[in-house]
């Protein structure tokens, strides 16, 4: 059996992005800056998932752009856990750090 993706070219289609991060945590621009970087590149949204921060995007709105609020988690070690080195109960996230 083969998977077949089917587009219908009559429907709208949307170019977003839905990981990145700004200088709330280790990225390289203010939430501001990103959001007029992806407009310029004809972008619909993004969602602005910093490390450890989940805030309101709501500001950045507009009638043809859209943020959604996220989050990534830095997965955490064993020893910073404080589960002890050989522990299977090692915190666990979505992204390393």
């Amino acid at each position: 059996m083969r998977d077949i993706i089917l587009i219908d070219r009559n429907q709208p289609a949307y170019k977003g992005n839905l990981h990145l991060h700004t200088t709330w945590s280790d990225g390289r621009l203010p939430a501001a800056e990103v959001v007029e970087a992806f407009k310029a590149k004809g972008y619909h949204f993004i969602s602005i998932s910093d490390h450890d921060v989940y805030t309101r995007t709501d500001e950045f709105n507009t009638a043809d752009f859209i943020t959604l609020p996220g989050t990534s988690r830095r997965r955490r070690s064993c020893r910073a856990a404080g589960s002890g080195r050989g522990s299977r109960r090692c915190a666990r996230s979505t992204e390393r750090s």
